[in-house]
C-alpha cells in the first residue's frame, strides 16, 4: 500500500497570509504540498524555502487549478482550501475514515444534498452538511465539499477539469465520482474539529455566485440520473392502512374495490393491514386495536371494507400531523355515494388517522357495537387531544347504506332531517366537538 500524503490547494494573492496557516496546519502530516498560485507575479520566499511545497502556475481556472495534481497523484490525496486550519489529527482521521470504507469511498467533511429535482437554485434548494457544524454519523451525499476532501488510490484520477465552468468545482468533481460510480461519503466530525480563517470580503465563490448560480442549478438539474435525491423514508413516516374485513363472502367485489383504491396511493411509504373479522364475532373497537398492535407504522388509518379512498389521500392526513407534531388525528370530509353511482359531497368525518403510540396507550371501547369512533373522539376531547380536519380533501368514498353505523355519519343524518333531538348527549357533544375542530383546522 502506497503511504504518500500529498495536498493540494488552489489560492490567489489576496489569500497569502490564510494560505500561510494552512500550510502551517498541514506541513507536518503531509508529505508533499501542490500549491496553484493565481495573480502572482513571482514565487513568495517563504514557499521558496519550503521543500515540501511544489507549485502551479498558468491558466486561471479559479478554484478548479486544486485539482489540476489530480491525474498525476496516487497514494492518500487531500484536497484543501487556503482559508481554513486543519486539525492536528486531520491526516490520521482521514486515514482511519478512508479504511472504514476499504479505501473504495472518496470522503470528505462537508456535503451537500440538493432537494428533489429539478431546483431552482443549487445554493437554496438543498441540504448542506456543514464542516463546522457537527456531524454525528457518516451520511452520504450527492456533492462533496472539495475543501477537506480526501481519496486513497494506486492509480491517478483520470478527472480533467479544463473547459469546465468555473466556481463550481464540488460539482464537477462529484459529476466524476458519480459517473464511474465512486461512493461520496461525509464523515462524521466534532463542531470545533476545523478552524477558519475568514477571507477579504468578496472574494469567495458563495458571495460571488450565490445569487448568479443558473449553470450550476441547470447542470445538476440536466443530469438527475446523478444528482436525484431518493424519497428518504424519514421523510415520509410509515402509515398502515387498516381495513376491518367483514363483507368478503357477502360483498366481495366491494371489498376489491376497497383494496384496489388502497393499492393505488401515491404515498411512498404504507402497509395494508387486514382483521378479518368475517364471522361478526368481534367489535370493531377489537379489531381497530388490534390493527393498532401489530401496525408497523408510525400513523394508523382505518378504512371500511366496502368504502375506498383516492390516491392523494394519505398525504393529506400526514401533512397535517407532521405540521403539527402535538396533534394525534387528522382527518377529511368525504363524499357519500350509492349504488346508483350518486356522489354527495358531505361536511362529515370518518374515522380518520391516529398516532399509533396514541391507540396502543388509549384503545378503542372493545365492549361497543355502535359509535366506537365517537366515544373516541369523545375521550380525545376530555384529554384535550388535538383533532385535524383537511376541510379541503373529500377524498374518502363512503358506501352509503339504509342505516349508517358511524357516530358522526348518524349525527350528520339526523341533523340534516330534522331528528336532532332523537341523538343521545354523548353524540351531541362529539357533534360539537368537530364543530370547533373544523372551524380551526386548515
Amino acid at each position: 500500500m502506497l503511504n504518500t500524503v500529498v495536498a493540494s490547494i488552489a489560492t490567489m494573492k489576496e489569500r497569502e497570509e490564510s494560505l500561510k496557516l494552512t500550510v502551517q496546519s498541514l506541513d507536518h502530516q503531509v508529505d508533499k504540498i501542490n500549491i496553484y498560485l493565481h495573480g502572482y507575479n513571482e514565487i513568495p520566499q517563504w514557499i521558496k524555502e519550503n521543500k515540501k511545497i511544489e507549485v502551479g502556475q498558468g491558466a486561471d481556472n479559479a478554484d478548479n487549478d486544486k485539482f489540476f495534481w489530480v491525474p498525476r497523484t496516487t497514494g492518500f490525496h487531500l484536497i484543501c482550501d487556503d482559508d481554513i486550519i486543519y486539525p492536528d489529527d486531520y491526516v490520521e482521521k482521514v486515514k482511519r475514515d478512508l479504511a472504514e470504507y476499504e479505501y473504495k469511498a472518496v470522503i470528505s467533511y462537508l456535503g451537500v444534498i440538493p432537494h428533489r429535482l429539478p431546483i431552482a437554485s443549487y445554493y437554496l434548494d438543498r441540504d448542506k452538511v456543514g464542516i463546522f457544524e457537527e456531524l454525528e454519523n457518516d451520511t452520504e451525499v450527492k456533492i462533496l465539499g472539495t475543501g477537506c476532501l480526501a481519496y486513497y488510490t494506486e492509480s491517478p484520477l483520470q478527472f480533467y477539469y479544463t473547459e469546465k465552468p468555473l466556481f463550481m468545482s464540488d460539482i464537477l468533481f462529484s459529476t466524476f465520482l458519480a459517473e464511474v460510480g465512486i461512493q461520496r461519503i461525509c464523515c462524521a466530525h466534532k463542531a470545533d474539529w476545523f478552524k477558519y480563517t475568514p477571507p477579504k470580503e468578496g472574494t469567495t465563490i458563495f458571495e460571488k455566485e450565490v445569487t448568479t448560480d443558473y449553470i450550476q442549478t441547470k447542470w445538476i438539474n440536466d443530469r438527475p440520473e446523478l444528482f436525484q435525491t431518493e424519497k428518504i423514508p424519514y421523510e415520509f413516516p410509515k402509515v398502515t392502512v387498516a381495513v376491518v374485513v367483514s363483507r368478503l363472502r357477502t360483498q366481495r367485489d366491494e371489498v376489491k374495490q376497497c383494496l384496489d383504491s388502497l393499492r393505488k396511493l401515491s404515498y411512498p411509504n404504507y402497509e395494508i393491514v387486514m382483521i378479518d373479522n368475517n364471522d361478526r364475532l368481534l367489535t370493531i373497537g377489537k379489531c381497530y386495536n388490534d390493527a393498532a398492535r401489530i401496525a408497523k407504522g408510525e400513523y394508523i388509518l382505518y378504512v371500511g371494507d366496502d368504502d375506498y379512498i383516492t390516491s392523494d389521500y394519505l398525504y393529506s392526513l400526514v401533512t397535517m400531523l407532521q405540521s403539527m407534531p402535538h396533534v394525534i388525528h387528522s382527518t377529511t370530509y368525504l363524499s357519500m355515494f350509492d349504488k346508483e353511482g350518486n356522489v354527495v359531497p358531505k361536511e362529515l368525518v370518518p374515522t380518520g388517522m391516529f398516532k399509533v403510540d396514541y391507540i396502543k396507550n388509549n384503545p378503542f371501547a372493545e365492549y361497543l357495537t355502535r359509535y366506537v369512533d365517537s366515544d373516541m373522539f369523545e375521550r380525545m376531547r376530555e384529554q384535550d387531544h388535538g383533532s385535524l380536519v383537511a376541510r379541503h380533501q373529500y377524498g374518502y368514498w363512503y358506501r352509503s347504506h339504509e342505516e349508517q353505523v358511524s357516530g358522526a355519519k348518524i349525527l350528520g343524518n339526523a341533523h340534516e332531517n330534522g331528528t336532532r333531538a332523537e341523538i343521545s348527549p354523548i353524540l351531541a357533544k362529539i357533534r360539537n366537538s368537530f364543530k370547533e375542530t373544523i372551524d380551526e383546522s386548515f
